[in-house]
């Protein structure tokens, strides 16, 4: 998660360039990374009229969507176990290391999907484990005494 200020707004009194560029497909990635690290472009869908379905894209977005989710639930997860999170650390270190990272390339995002997706797996199962735990202790007096 960067770190960047807010995105430029689509207001009259800010200047703006409208251009076109145009990327052989094998370097479109590469080249879209490196300008979103910049954090200086907007970009508009010149194919607005088509169906969301139709995009060429849309399966890489929906991989970040998922992948987005999968951050969101555990750093849900650290902050509800009262761990510090590092997406919400204010340490001024972290956030320059955090702002330091690059866009993984297509590779090593299936890689960053597939080790998520094995945390998200292994999170939930140790936290149905957990709640069966604090139920059973809730049942469980406390003056019983297991062996005899």
């Amino acid at each position: 998660m960067k770190f960047l200020p807010e995105p430029p707004q689509l207001l009259r009194s800010e200047k703006m360039r409208l251009i076109q560029l145009i990327f052989q497909p094998e370097t479109a990635f590469s080249c879209v990374a490196e300008l979103g690290e910049l954090g200086l472009l907007q970009f508009r869908d010149l194919n607005d009229s088509t169906n969301q379905v139709n995009k060429r894209y849309i399966n890489e977005v929906r991989r970040c969507d998922e992948l987005e989710r999968i951050l969101r639930y555990v750093n849900h997860q650290l902050i509800e176990n009262g761990i510090p999170s590092p997406m919400s650390s204010t340490n001024p270190l972290l956030a320059e290391k955090i702002n330091a990272l690059k866009t993984p390339n297509p590779g090593e995002l299936t890689e960053i999907e597939h080790t998520l997706k094995i945390l998200e797996e292994d999170l939930k199962e140790n936290t149905k484990n957990l709640e069966i735990l604090k139920q059973n202790k809730k049942r469980t007096p406390r003056n019983q005494t297991r062996f005899q």
